[in-house]
Order: structure tokens, then C-alpha cells, then sequence
């Protein structure tokens, strides 16, 4: 405990001008390395300390304008995909709708040609027709009927 007490009394023993301030904002940490004046956060090093530390926060601004860059690209990226996605959506609701129209009419269609079959079937029976149109009516039933078979 002496130990801490001593360390608390001690005044800090700078060697020349303060290097480097770390000041805290909003909750990041920054480590500025302008010549400023000494402060309660105020770091002292050596010249080839100073220059490591500028390269370092060089090569770290550099890395972050580069994790920018790609970050603004991807979200630009991300904004086009969304913007698709939309207009794909809206192209499938139009085909279902469109779809749903065709299924109606298909069955609007069948439902057309069963009367007709039967009509032709009444006709057939009627037994007044030629012998030509029966083979037609015949020929007709049957093709429709094979129809009905691969559908």
C-alpha cells in the first residue's frame, strides 16, 4: 500500500514536451500527435517513439479510409440489391396475379369445351347427320378425349 501512496505523491517526471494527448469523446478514444500542450492526459516519449507512433496512426487512418471506402461500397451495394429485390417481388405478384387469370380462364375454357362435347354428343345421337359428320363429331370426341388424357 506504501507503494501505491508513493506513486500518488510522486510528481511525473517529464523529459521535454508532451508527444501526444489522449482525450476521450463520445465513448472512442483518441490519441492526438500534434504538439499540444501539456494536459491531465498528456503522454512524453522520445523522438523515434513519436515517429513510430505517427507511423502507426498513419498506417491506421489509411486502413480505416480503406474499410470506409469498402463500407460505403458495399452498403451502395446493398441499397441496388434491396432496390432489385423489390422490383422482383412486385414482378412476382404481377405474375401471380396474371397466373391466376390464366388458371381462370383455363378453367373457364374446359368448362366451354365440356359443353361443346356434350352438344356434339346430342348432335351425334340424333342420328339425322351424314355419315360424313358423325366420323367428323366421332373423330372430334375422340382427339379431345385423348387431350383430356395427357393433360
Amino acid at each position: 500500500m506504501s507503494n501505491e501512496i508513493a506513486r500518488r505523491n510522486t510528481p511525473a517526471q517529464h523529459q521535454g514536451k508532451p508527444v501526444a494527448r489522449v482525450e476521450v469523446k463520445n465513448g472512442c478514444l483518441y490519441l492526438l500527435t500534434e504538439p499540444l500542450p501539456p494536459g491531465e492526459y498528456s503522454l512524453y516519449s522520445d523522438t523515434g517513439e513519436i515517429e513510430r507512433l505517427r507511423r502507426h496512426k498513419h498506417e491506421a487512418d489509411v486502413a480505416l479510409a480503406a474499410a470506409t471506402r469498402l463500407y460505403k461500397k458495399h452498403e451502395e451495394t446493398i441499397t441496388e440489391l434491396r432496390t432489385e429485390v423489390g422490383r422482383f417481388k412486385s414482378e412476382y405478384q404481377d405474375f401471380k396475379r396474371e397466373r391466376e387469370k390464366w388458371w381462370d380462364e383455363r378453367d373457364t375454357l374446359g368448362s366451354q369445351l365440356g359443353d361443346l362435347k356434350e352438344l356434339l354428343r346430342d348432335i351425334y345421337n340424333q342420328n339425322e347427320l351424314s355419315i360424313y359428320d358423325n366420323q367428323r363429331i366421332e373423330a372430334a370426341l375422340s382427339t379431345s378425349a385423348e387431350t383430356e388424357v395427357k393433360s
